[in-house]
């Protein structure tokens, strides 16, 4: 599926493939190839919205740009749950997966996702970025580019986020794995952070923003390696 030749355009806060309110519906062994946008609105290779059980597996999904940030991303999700997106090979997008809208309180939970043997190059805004995902496991996943993975927290209470046997390597960029939240006091639970190796030439390697009220966070056995400054909270 290639955008950048195909007749006519994906629409706005859209891409080239969306699965809408669907169970058990798989995407594979497919080359997803975006162009650059000019709208100021979400532009995604891949979206799932108020899906179950989703599969977005062994994939090369790459070049969905324009300028709306880490809003242009290869893939992206609202209201998923239980999908399992693996073995793909994401690049040379400003995102690389987007965890990011969820609906829970109109029966639409984002929770359950698992983001698992993904390898991600020149994803320079972020490699892997959740807003929302309850209980959601990263592991095993290659990161190289210029950002490394951000878990941000926008106001409502997410937990049990595991980010874990990961690879990060970087050239430059400020935090490898930390908060970038607003100013409504959000509350973070249970973010386990282990087994990872950070390489890069970063600010710092661990940043937990402006949040005012953690519980249950655990960094341990990671390698952090070429950092300027640890950790930096509030």
């Amino acid at each position: 599926i290639d955008e950048s030749a195909a007749q006519g355009v994906s629409c706005a806060d859209t891409g080239p493939v969306v699965v809408h309110d669907t169970t058990g519906s798989k995407i594979l062994n497919s080359t997803i190839r975006g162009t650059d946008k000019a709208w100021s609105d979400n532009y995604c290779g891949v979206r799932l919205e108020a899906t179950n059980g989703a599969v977005v597996s062994n994939n090369e999904i790459h070049d969905f740009t324009g300028n709306w940030g880490h809003n242009d991303a290869a893939i992206m999700t609202y209201d998923a749950a239980n999908s399992i997106i693996e073995h793909n090979y994401i690049h040379d997008s400003p995102a690389g997966i987007f965890l990011k809208g969820d609906h829970a309180g109109d029966g639409w939970p984002q929770e359950n996702n698992i983001v698992r043997l993904n390898l991600f190059e020149n994803c320079t805004n972020k490699s892997i970025f959740t807003i929302a995902g309850q209980t959601s496991q990263i592991y095993q996943n290659v990161i190289r580019q210029s950002q490394g993975y951000v878990y941000r927290h926008d106001g409502s209470a997410i937990s049990g986020l595991t980010f874990a046997n990961n690879t990060i390597v970087n050239t430059s960029g400020t935090t490898a794995v930390g908060y970038s939240v607003s100013s409504v006091a959000p509350t973070i639970t249970g973010f386990r952070v282990f087994n990872n190796i950070f390489h890069g030439v970063f600010s710092e390697a661990i940043n937990l923003g402006d949040t005012v009220s953690i519980g249950g966070q655990s960094f341990e056995n990671n390698v952090y390696f070429r950092f300027s400054m640890f950790v930096s909270l509030n």
